[in-house]
């Protein structure tokens, strides 16, 4: 699981820079700008796709809520513990 968790973080990490860099470079009507927006949708896409396929418990293989927090210890639904 905190394989899981970090490949998530890395996602929305390249999204966040990719956000924020098309945002700088679009005040300077620069070429880069769209690159980067491209740069940041695949970023959030690409969370939400490996949250879909790989966001289950390990033991019972119900998808995990993410509401519940991205650090959560235990399984809601088995009360497994998360490795």
């Amino acid at each position: 699981m905190q394989k899981v968790r970090y490949v998530r973080l890395i996602f929305l990490v390249v999204g966040l820079i990719g956000a924020l860099l098309g945002l700088a470079f679009s005040k300077s009507n620069s070429a880069l700008s769209p690159v980067f927006l491209v740069v940041a949708g695949i970023g959030v896409l690409g969370h939400v796709i490996y949250t879909m396929i790989a966001w289950h418990c390990p033991h019972c293989g119900r998808l995990l809520p993410t509401k519940q927090g991205f650090w959560s210890k235990y399984c809601p639904y088995c009360g497994e513990k998360l490795d």
